[in-house]
C-alpha cells in the first residue's frame, strides 16, 4: 500500500532513531543489535510524531512573561526534534547543570535536528545517558516578529508496550545503579 507523507516521515525517524540506537549500544560497550526488539516498528508502543505550532502573540503581550512549553524532560527513549530554521531563535532552551544552572538557547540550524535522550532511556542506562531538561520561551529578538512564532515536529520514540526494562548489562559506571 501507498504510505502518505506523514506515515513516510515516521517511518525516516523511526529508522534514524534505530540507527542512533546502535551507536549509543556501541559506547555502552553493547552489541549493536541490543535495542533492536525493543523498538520496532509497527508494534504497540506509545511513540508519537506531533506537529507543533505556537502562534504569535499580540504585542499587548509582555513576552518577558510568557513561557510557552514549561520546563520539563521527554518520557520515552529518545526524541527528535525538527526546528523551523527561518529563524536565528527558536525559544528552545536547554538547562545546563555545572557550579550554577543556566538556561542556554538551542537555536535551529539549517539540515541539523535536536536528539534528546529522554527519562526511560535514562533510567535504561542507570544515568550513563542522562535527560536533558528544556522549556521553549518567547525569543527576545523584538525586530523580527516571525520570532513571536514558532512551528515544530517532535518525533517521540519510546520502546514496545510489552517490552520488560532492565538495566543494560553494560561494564561502564553507572552514576545511578537499579
Amino acid at each position: 500500500p501507498k504510505l502518505n507523507i506523514i506515515d513516510r516521515f515516521s517511518q525516516s525517524c523511526h529508522k534514524f532513531c534505530r540507527t542512533i540506537l546502535e551507536g549509543l549500544a556501541l559506547s555502552l560497550e553493547l552489541e549493536p543489535s541490543y535495542f533492536d526488539n525493543s523498538h520496532r516498528y509497527g508494534e504497540k508502543a506509545g511513540t508519537i510524531l506531533r506537529l507543533l505550532h505556537y502562534p504569535p502573540l499580540p504585542d499587548s503581550i509582555d513576552s518577558n512573561k510568557v513561557i510557552r512549553a514549561g520546563s520539563h524532560s521527554d518520557y520515552g527513549t529518545l526524541t527528535l526534534l525538527f526546528q523551523e530554521s527561518l529563524t536565528t531563535a527558536s525559544g528552545l532552551q536547554v538547562l545546563q547543570k555545572n557550579e550554577e544552572e543556566m538556561w542556554i538557547d538551542v537555536p535551529p540550524k539549517d539540515g541539523c535536528l535536536v536528539v534528546n535522550v529522554a527519562d526511560l532511556f535514562s533510567i535504561w542506562t542507570e544515568g550513563r545517558l542522562r535527560s536533558a531538561l528544556h522549556r521553549v520561551i518567547i525569543p527576545q529578538d523584538k525586530n523580527n516578529a516571525s520570532a513571536h512564532r514558532r512551528y515544530s515536529m517532535a518525533y517521540f520514540l519510546h520502546p514496545e508496550s510489552n517490552f520488560q526494562i532492565f538495566p543494560v548489562p553494560s561494564k561502564l559506571p553507572a552514576p545511578h545503579p537499579a
